[in-house]
């Protein structure tokens, strides 16, 4: 190859435009207009799914949350080390919404320290003021603190 062949591209940022069909459709629309988080429950056991997943039966809307319990996350430390920590201080958590029987990779704020704090932690969603429509609209903190 020749040297002027060689092309190292340094920040590529891809844009993406598909539909999130029609249950995420549904879902960001709640989270952007509504502030609310949907969960869809279908299947025989019925269970509610957020996010919600198309698995092809009929199922209806139901409201989850704004209280949630922590499965797991990946500590501060974690994602330094990785080279992948956020600079709003947030870390990366499994949460299941009340009311959900699946849980919901998203933020976790203040970004928790490695043993900091135990599965099962209760934890209360909370939303941005301007909301775009993304899951990023929405992020976990222990209860009792204020966002």
């Amino acid at each position: 190859m020749a040297e002027s062949d060689d092309v190292r591209v340094a920040d590529v940022r891809a844009t993406f435009r598909h539909s999130a069909g029609r249950l995420g459709s549904r879902f960001l629309t709640a989270l952007r207009d509504e502030g609310r988080v949907l969960g869809w429950r279908t299947g025989t056991p019925s269970r509610v799914m957020v996010p919600p997943k198309d698995i092809g039966l009929p199922g209806e809307w139901v409201e989850v949350g704004p209280g949630a319990r922590l499965e797991a996350y990946a500590p501060v430390e974690w994602l330094a080390e990785a080279g992948v920590a956020d600079d709003d201080g947030s870390c990366l958590a499994l949460v299941r919404l009340d009311g959900a029987d699946t849980a919901l990779l998203t933020r976790l704020r203040p970004g928790a320290a490695l043993g900091a704090l135990p599965v099962g932690q209760r934890l209360v969603v909370r939303m941005a003021e301007q909301r775009s429509g993304t899951i990023a609209d929405l992020w976990f903190e222990p209860v009792g603190t204020s966002a």
